[in-house]
């Protein structure tokens, strides 16, 4: 009877392995698995190889087609008459979301701390000298920036902080300096030029595709005429003598408005802009695979 048990147990772990690894195999995988060696493909049905007739290897793999901006797997598209370098194609490449690095300015960051240290001076030297009713400025009175700043020795604490400050400002100067450029700069100098390249270029619009995740590169002209014309079908669109954005909100902001319910109301009432604006119209690419 154990004996009986365990075959039942062997063979049900058999089938549910089977069963396991035909659910993860791929159809399209299973069928070149299948006919490989009846069309001489290599082991690996991932990798076509065929044989070639003047090679003592035998196999040879099949070339890919040379890479292009249409078709790099960089997951950029380009679709307008503008040839972009390899620099711009790799700026392109790291997405619209990427966000290159600003350079420090050692002089605005030094005037930058001297400001700050000073207004805060400015605030202890007002709370301690000046009554409590004269501190309002009248309307007549200058208010041009000034550039005096209230002598040292008067706050220990602030003392202290303004010192505490300039000290990690020096040393923070300091290690940027010993610090190579490929540390402090995510982008070299040639695509930082691509990068201004295409600020200055009015003739291309670069925008994502509707999906996949690419950068797709296309005329300003093709561009606006694709928007033209999908706002001139009235069967989804109706040009309008003026913005009806004021009249809406003031219909939801009612206290009697029937377009919320009060709970819906107290919910979403927080998350309503104060000064609305219409959206902006915009398309984007479809991208085929």
């Amino acid at each position: 009877m154990r004996s009986f048990r365990s075959q039942q147990h062997r063979s049900f772990l058999r089938k549910f392995k089977k069963i396991n690894s035909l659910i993860r195999q791929s159809p399209l995988l299973s069928r070149l698995t299948r006919v490989r060696r009846s069309l001489g493909l290599g082991p690996d049905p991932t990798r076509l190889h065929f044989a070639h007739p003047h090679s003592d290897a035998g196999h040879q793999q099949i070339p890919h087609p040379p890479a292009t901006a249409e078709t790099a797997p960089s997951g950029v598209i380009n679709v307008s008459n503008t040839e972009l370098t390899t620099k711009q194609l790799s700026v392109l490449k790291r997405g619209l979301s990427f966000c290159p690095s600003t350079p420090i300015d050692k002089v605005e960051l030094s005037n930058n701390v001297i400001e700050l240290s000073r207004k805060v001076r400015l605030r202890e030297w007002a709370n301690n000298n000046i009554p409590a009713p004269e501190r309002i400025i009248p309307q007549h009175v200058n208010t041009l920036k000034k550039k005096w700043t209230p002598p040292s020795k008067r706050n220990a604490f602030i003392d202290a902080f303004v010192s505490s400050v300039n000290s990690h400002l020096d040393s923070f100067l300091k290690s940027m300096e010993q610090k190579p450029q490929t540390e402090t700069d995510n982008l070299s100098r040639s695509e930082r030029n691509a990068l201004a390249s295409f600020k200055v270029n009015s003739n291309i619009i670069i925008k994502p595709a509707d999906k996949g995740g690419a950068v797709v590169v296309m005329d300003r002209s093709g561009y606006i005429s694709e928007a033209e014309s999908q706002l001139s079908d009235t069967r989804f669109y109706t040009k309008l003598p003026d913005d009806p954005t004021p009249i809406y909100y003031k219909e939801i902001d009612k206290p009697d408005s029937k377009l919320l319910t009060v709970m819906l109301k107290h919910e979403v009432m927080p998350l309503i802009p104060m000064a609305p604006k219409p959206a902006i119209f915009y398309t984007l690419p479809k991208s085929t695979n």
